[in-house]
């Protein structure tokens, strides 16, 4: 599957479009994203040389990375550095920072991302996960489908290409804790593990009628009464101020200015 997603997408990409991998888990986005740069860099896209991402991959001339942090004092032409935002490496800087075009304004105004964000708050953008792609628009998605997935993973997946979102449902990496054991795993039972599945947390009265389908719900306890607060001390009436005597006696004026 992954070789498949990658073939697509670097069709894709050839012809001018702006394609996003994606899967749920962080080592097959690494894998994709590594895979992705071996190959520009085989072709002569990409730059070998470059410098070390906070994903632990190389980033180099030509490649597109994608910032992992708003960062309001990276002043953009609309605005700022945001988290989600691809970008092109158009030159290496010597302290580790990179000189960057946004990925949709190749002619736009280059901006600079300092060493230090570099390291922490940057990673190659050919591939990201599901999770961290809400948000984004590109024209094409190819998305790797596990069985670890959920039907939250999936939504995200299939809505955020403008023009194709496209899945790959990986039948030869299996989750025993998941799926049915058996020779053969089908696309199918792939694809229902996931609609089953929900990441999201539940309430615990979703949690007790999924449990307890048959048992009525508990009773909320009551709210436990707050003691009386004591009524305020009356305040005595207010007095009207006196200034005190002055210990300094009258005496004749010496100067007036």
């Amino acid at each position: 599957m992954l070789d498949a997603a990658l073939s697509v997408a670097t069709e894709a990409d050839a012809e001018g479009r702006v394609v996003l991998l994606a899967a749920a888990d962080r080592r097959t986005v690494n894998e994709l994203n590594a895979r992705t740069r071996a190959e520009r860099v085989r072709t002569g896209q990409v730059r070998p040389a470059g410098v070390t991402l906070s994903d632990g991959l190389t980033g180099g001339i030509g490649d597109r990375i994608m910032t992992r942090r708003n960062n309001r004092r990276l002043r953009t032409s609309d605005g700022f550095v945001r988290n989600g935002d691809l970008w092109t490496i158009t030159n290496v800087l010597p302290d580790g920072g990179l000189r960057v075009q946004p990925i949709n304004q190749p002619d736009g105004a280059a901006l600079r991302l300092p060493g230090q964000y570099v390291a922490e708050a940057v990673e190659l953008g050919y591939a990201t996960t599901t999770a961290r792609s809400q948000g984004m628009t590109v024209d094409e998605t190819h998305t790797v489908v596990t069985a670890d997935m959920g039907r939250e993973d999936l939504y995200v997946a299939v809505s955020r290409g403008r023009h194709l979102n496209r899945l790959y449902v990986a039948t030869d990496r299996p989750d025993p804790d998941c799926l049915p054991s058996g020779d053969t795993v089908t696309a199918r039972e792939v694809l229902d593990r996931v609609l089953a599945t929900a990441h999201a947390e539940t309430s615990a009265t979703e949690t007790w009628a999924t449990h307890h389908p048959d048992a009525p719900q508990p009773p909320v306890p009551a709210t436990r009464r707050q003691p009386a607060i004591p009524p305020l001390r009356p305040q005595m009436a207010p007095r009207p101020w006196t200034p005190p005597l002055s210990p300094i006696t009258q005496g004749p004026v010496l100067e007036r200015w």
